[in-house]
């Protein structure tokens, strides 16, 4: 038996004893997160429409995760960082369903995986409740008063300042909305990098510390299209706070808009 196979073993007698004691004592198991690196498998349950699922097999425990429930979508052929929690829901793409889940795309390139249905249906993709929504909608709902302090958190994926289609910029569009139905006094606008970085499989990822503040720059200008008065944006420089999301990784790749009544 060779080392890999026997810490593989360790780790499954360990995750079912912790199971059983949980089962036994009426406690629930904590939501597991999950991290790893590897190449992005497309599995083509609906002959390359939007429905297909997107895999991963985790390395360490020889895993497979479905992340089709991520923002961004993985790029076959280009290896993918996963963070997310199981959602303990039913398998429908041929893996451990993980959600939230935030996949970001890095540099190193991989062999591409595309496998066919193999008797799993397709999963349909659903845009979030809160999609911004097209000018031929009924106009939005203004908020009303009273108007207390609000924070929206716009995440990132590693290395990255690009606002994720129909997730991050739904999260600009409402901080905008806010400042606007609130008439603002001041709209504060924080980006954070994760520049001490961490170990993932033999590498260290990391940041630039000048990335917190590009967010930031994109942000404002974002709520500056919006309608958001300029005068009243300003960024601030803050020791980072712990984030809502409950994805610990991607809280430190963040901007944080704060809205002053």
């Amino acid at each position: 038996m060779t080392r890999y196979s026997w810490c593989m073993t360790w780790q499954t007698l360990l995750a079912t004893a912790i199971a059983a004691l949980a089962g036994s004592t009426g406690i629930a198991a904590a939501p597991k997160t999950v991290v790893f690196a590897a190449c992005p498998i497309y599995r083509d349950t609906d002959n390359g429409r939007k429905s297909g699922c997107w895999l991963g097999d985790d390395p360490a425990s020889g895993l497979r995760f479905d992340v089709s429930d991520a923002s961004a979508r993985p790029w076959i052929g280009r290896l993918m960082l996963v963070e997310g929690v199981e959602a303990g829901t039913a398998d429908v793409c041929g893996g451990r369903v993980l959600s939230p889940v935030r996949v970001s795309i890095l540099e190193e390139r991989c062999p591409e995986r595309l496998i066919p249905p193999e008797g799993h249906p397709s999963k349909a993709s659903l845009l979030p409740e809160d999609f911004i929504k097209p000018l031929y909608f009924p106009p939005r709902k203004k908020a009303e008063p009273p108007f207390a302090q609000r924070s929206f958190e716009v995440l990132f994926d590693l290395g990255s300042a690009f606002i994720n289609y129909q997730d991050s910029d739904t999260v600009t569009e409402r901080a905008a909305h806010y400042a606007q139905d609130s008439d603002a006094r001041a709209v504060h606008v924080q980006g954070f990098a994760d520049s001490a970085g961490f170990d993932l499989q033999g590498v260290h990822y990391a940041e630039s510390a000048r990335l917190g503040q590009i967010r930031a720059e994109k942000v404002a200008k974002i709520l500056i299209g919006y309608g958001v008065a300029a005068q009243r944006i300003d960024q601030r420089a803050q020791p980072l706070a712990p984030s809502a999301t409950p994805l610990r990784l991607t809280g430190l790749r963040r901007v944080v808009i704060t809205v002053v009544p």
